[in-house]
């Protein structure tokens, strides 16, 4: 099971290098990214955008780019080439969003399996044993009793192919018991109740539970509560977008962690990167889509 950001990184070299898609190259940020993965051997790049690249960036080659000035037929040509089989991981570039993900979850190109596309950030958080997964925080705005299902079904399957057998869900609210004043806490208990009748897959799943239960087992024991997710979580289905987002970021810029996310329920790994990443949390995404590319 791969417990570190290192060894996330180490895998992804065994593995690559696979083709990488960068859907609208136009500037910096992605293209320095991609660049220093490449020589790590993670990737080999083949940038969408700029036809001017070649001439501006150290490194870059004339056949490593498909000449396209428009970002949003940069991303449907990344997205209908990684569709046909000629890229191994498409990675967003200085495209928007909206521009990104709708070729993504067009029909006609076939990307998008899953019932519901979602996101999940892995963080490797300083005295924490292992890496924590928290989804969503970055698609799904404000999902449903079904949708939560289908979110957490993407992050169990993502969670096995880091190695993760058996991966241990919280749910996340305010509070451990079921409150009907608090939505939430009703929709976890029915989701653990699909889980102990085997219907999410190969997982352990508790929730309702607060965030300090999920991390800390002194807190466990002063709340008297006995679980074998206590203290001890992989993953984290967090109840809205404003959630999922803010945690990953407060541990990002305030607990120290590192950082690495992706886009699950396509057939090809999606990384789907913020203008104000870090370089590291760039790089880390590309070894994501690596590694769960295998």
């Amino acid at each position: 099971m791969i417990k570190t950001m290192k060894e996330l990184i180490e895998k992804a070299k065994e593995i690559g290098p696979k083709t990488c898609l960068v859907a609208g190259a136009y500037k910096e940020s992605e293209i320095l990214a991609a660049n220093k993965a490449k020589e790590l051997g993670i990737i080999k790049p083949v940038f969408v955008g700029d036809p001017e690249l070649p001439g501006s960036f150290p490194g870059v080659q004339p056949d490593d780019v498909i000449p396209e000035t428009d970002p949003g037929k940069a991303a449907i040509k990344a997205v209908q080439l990684c569709s046909e089989g000629k890229g191994d991981i498409l990675l967003k570039g200085s495209v928007s969003t909206s521009q990104f993900l709708k070729p993504v979850l067009d029909s006609e190109f076939g990307l998008k399996v899953a019932q519901l596309l979602s996101h999940i950030v892995i963080l490797d958080i300083p005295e924490l044993d292992r890496l924590l997964a928290i989804t969503d925080g970055g698609m799904c705005i404000a999902p449903n009793l079904d949708e939560k299902v289908s979110i957490l079904k993407n992050g169990i399957k993502f969670m096995h192919s880091l190695g993760n057998a058996k991966p241990k869900v919280g749910i996340l609210s305010a509070i451990e018991v079921v409150n009907p004043k608090i939505e939430n806490t009703i929709d976890a208990s029915i989701i653990q109740k699909a889980a102990e009748r085997g219907q999410l897959g190969d997982c352990i799943v508790d929730g309702p539970l607060a965030f300090d239960l999920m991390v800390s087992d002194e807190a466990c024991k002063i709340k008297g509560i006995k679980s074998p997710t206590c203290g001890n979580v992989d993953l984290i289905l967090a109840p809205d977008i404003t959630c999922g987002n803010s945690i990953a970021k407060a541990l990002i810029h305030l607990g120290g962690a590192q950082a690495a996310g992706a886009i699950l329920g396509t057939k090809k790994p999606v990384v789907m990167l913020s203008r104000a990443d870090r370089m590291e949390t760039k790089l880390n995404s590309i070894a994501l889509g690596v590694v769960i590319s295998s």
